[in-house]
């Protein structure tokens, strides 16, 4: 999603009455972001008229754009606070900033939700795709950015929403692989695309051999391209002695073009790595593309183990298409595990 006005935020807000109105006051909102090439994440919160989707105001008007992923809870429910949560993505005016977790509500209203309005601080939206999916059970509305054509205010949210949906297109399966490569079937099909990991495991297995991932924009002939990115963790001991939430600087890239770690390696023969990555509009020769994931793996410290949820995001900064997509651990060989590669429609 792109304005046309440079350095404006973008802002989100509740309707009970079908559009006619929109709540005014009262929304509360928080997040984590995190400027490029810094080493810390940096909180976001506010108590104000709108719930602010972006930490910072959004950059450049005229090439830098907005993607996010957005999950509105219950909507239609009576007598609680509704909540919603995303994923931003965006640059701003002095430094280029990822947002990764955020989330907000309005806590002067109990009533359902049946309009979602998202603008500009001030100006339009000058492009901008918006895919709506209703969730199983059809309580939870997701709500994808992606750029494209014109984007409007969501004034309701239908009873019904047909299309939409993971379309799968390929899988590979390791067996003392070197790397696992992805070099047909990302194009302009889809503009978003999700691998999934079942059980990657290493054949060398050890805490400094990392998951890791690269892309390309020659199909596959060099994997290389330019990158900034964030990396935060989560582990928990098994003994229950320590449980930490970090930032790891050691992970991330500020312009590298070297491979990004998704997670650290399986220390033992029973253990594994999985997980998700999404990568935004890879096709698009206007834009850097957008990529966010998480994964779930283990490690070893003193003998104790540790499970350790990773996430992984940022993006890469190539106006030309990604069309190939390389996993590998950074040293040894992926012993086994399967990925499989989906498009949203």
């Amino acid at each position: 999603m792109r304005a046309d006005t440079d350095d404006k935020h973008i802002k989100l807000t509740y309707s009970t009455d079908g559009g006619s109105s929109y709540l005014s006051a009262n929304y509360v909102f928080a997040g984590l972001s995190r400027d490029a090439g810094g080493s810390n994440l940096n909180p976001a919160n506010g108590a104000t008229s709108i719930i602010e989707l972006t930490a910072e105001r959004a950059g450049n008007a005229s090439d830098e754009s907005f993607n996010a992923e957005l999950t509105l809870f219950n909507p239609s429910q009576s007598g609680f606070h509704k909540i919603i949560a995303y994923n931003c993505y965006y640059f701003t005016a002095a430094s280029n900033q990822i947002r990764h977790l955020g989330s907000g509500s309005n806590t002067s209203s109990t009533s359902p939700v049946n309009a979602v309005k998202i603008e500009m601080e001030t100006g339009n939206i000058a492009e901008g795709v918006l895919n709506f999916m209703e969730l199983i059970r059809s309580k939870n509305r997701l709500l994808i950015f992606v750029n494209n054509n014109s984007l409007s205010a969501i004034t309701t949210i239908p009873a019904s929403i047909s299309g939409g949906g993971l379309n799968l297109i390929s899988t590979q399966t390791a067996s003392s692989s070197s790397s696992l490569s992805f070099t047909s079937g990302i194009d302009s099909t889809y503009k978003e695309y999700i691998f999934k990991f079942y059980n990657i495991h290493p054949s060398a297995t050890g805490d400094s051999t990392g998951f890791e991932f690269n892309v390309s924009t020659d199909s596959g002939s060099n994997y290389n391209v330019t990158k900034t990115t964030t990396f935060f963790n989560a582990y928990h001991y098994e003994d229950g002695n320590a449980a930490v939430l970090q930032y790891a600087g050691s992970a991330d890239l500020a312009q590298g073009t070297g491979y990004q770690r998704l997670n650290n390696s399986a220390p033992n023969s029973d253990d594994s790595i999985s997980g998700y990555l999404h990568i935004f509009d890879p096709s698009n020769t206007t834009f850097v593309k957008h990529f966010v994931g998480r994964f779930n793996g283990g490690f070893i410290n003193s003998s104790i183990m540790a499970t350790n949820n990773t996430h992984p995001a940022g993006y890469f900064n190539t106006t030309s298409a990604i069309d190939a997509v390389d996993f590998k651990f950074s040293s040894g060989n992926i012993d086994s595990g399967v990925i499989k590669l989906y498009g949203v429609s």
